[in-house]
């Protein structure tokens, strides 16, 4: 189950709306609050973020679904890590919000949907974990451990993913187990909660 969103009714120009957004973010007096999942393609939000000249003093948090997505912020912003969002949008002193996609942004000023939409953000924050700056995974994979533990994630069972890999389902199997003996894993599910906190895969 994912955090997700349904989609704005209200929408506008990609470049108004972004001009808009970079424009609020530097008037804002209090908070900016914002899920950002898989920051390297979702690069609009970013843009926005980047280009707004926010107060020192506005406390600014980030969700991303990832730990290696830590890297790159400043200092004063508070970041914590959900592997489960999936919607983008960012709430700017709890009275106006920007939602969406790259190719369709939306600008939302409903007391009613900017409410939701803080609500979803203070519920995800309290629960989201918290990484220092310079973490690191407790443990390694090979890329063909990361491509078995995705593949295994999807529902494939051992004998689908040899055949999409060229391999035989005993070599699936002990990639399967070499990741899950590294990982301290007693089972395919626990290894699957694992990975999933770590962002591995």
């Amino acid at each position: 189950m994912t955090h997700s969103l349904p989609a704005s009714p209200s929408a506008g120009e990609r470049s108004q709306v972004r001009h808009d957004a970079e424009t609020l973010c530097s008037s804002a007096r209090r908070t900016i609050d914002m899920f950002l999942p898989d920051p390297a393609r979702n690069t609009t939000f970013l843009q926005i973020f980047d280009s707004a000249v926010i107060p020192q003093e506005v406390r600014t948090r980030i969700v991303v679904d990832s730990p290696y997505d830590v890297a790159g912020f400043p200092a004063s912003v508070e970041i914590r890590i959900d592997p489960l969002i999936s919607e983008r949008f960012l709430v700017i002193d709890d009275r106006l919000a920007v939602t969406g996609h790259a190719s369709r942004m939306a600008m939302v000023r409903a007391p009613v949907l900017v409410s939701l939409l803080g609500d979803l953000f203070e519920h995800v924050w309290s629960r989201a974990e918290q990484r220092p700056r310079g973490w690191k995974a407790p443990f390694s994979l090979t890329e063909q451990e990361k491509i078995v533990l995705r593949m295994a994630a999807e529902g494939m069972t051992d004998e689908v993913i040899g055949r999409r890999l060229g391999l035989t389902s005993r070599t699936v199997r002990r990639h399967m187990a070499n990741a899950m003996e590294r990982m301290g894993a007693q089972s395919r599910l626990q290894a699957g909660v694992r990975i999933a906190k770590a962002g591995i895969v």
